[in-house]
C-alpha cells in the first residue's frame, strides 16, 4: 500500500478485514530475545494489538506519502480469508513488547525506501 501510494497507483483495501501489524524490527528483535533466553518450544512471534482495518491502512500509506485518498478501492476480499488471534504472553515473559507503532513503523519504511540525500 505504501508503494502503491507513494507511486499513485490504485490502492485495493478488503472491505471488513483487519490485521494486527508488528514492525519487522520488533519481530527480529523478539527472535533475537527467544535465541538468547536458551528457551525451547513454540513461540508466536508478532502482536496481540487490537486489529487494524485495512482501509484505515490504506488511508495512512496516504497520508504519510501525501497521496490522494481518492486512490484507495475498498473491494470484497476473497471468500474464506481469516485473521488469527495469536498470543504472544510466552514471548512477553522473557521481557519482550513490541517497541514501534503501526504509523511510526510505516513511516520507518517509507524512508527506508527513500534513497539517501546526495551530499
Amino acid at each position: 500500500m505504501m508503494q502503491q501510494a507513494e507511486q499513485g497507483e490504485r490502492i485495493p483495501a478488503f472491505r471488513g478485514e483487519a490485521h494486527a501489524w508488528c514492525w519487522i524490527g520488533d519481530t527480529t528483535r523478539a527472535i533475537r530475545v527467544i535465541l538468547e533466553s536458551g528457551e525451547s518450544g513454540i513461540f508466536n512471534v508478532g502482536t496481540d494489538a487490537d486489529p487494524i482495518m485495512l482501509i484505515d491502512i490504506a488511508r495512512i500509506a496516504c497520508e504519510l506519502t501525501g497521496a490522494s485518498t481518492d486512490l484507495i478501492d475498498e473491494i470484497d476480499g476473497p471468500a474464506g480469508r481469516a485473521a488469527p488471534r495469536i498470543s504472544i504472553d510466552r514471548l512477553r515473559s522473557l521481557g519482550w513488547r513490541p517497541e514501534v507503532g503501526l504509523k511510526d513503523g510505516l513511516r520507518l519504511l517509507l524512508e527506508s525506501g527513500r534513497p539517501a540525500p546526495a551530499v
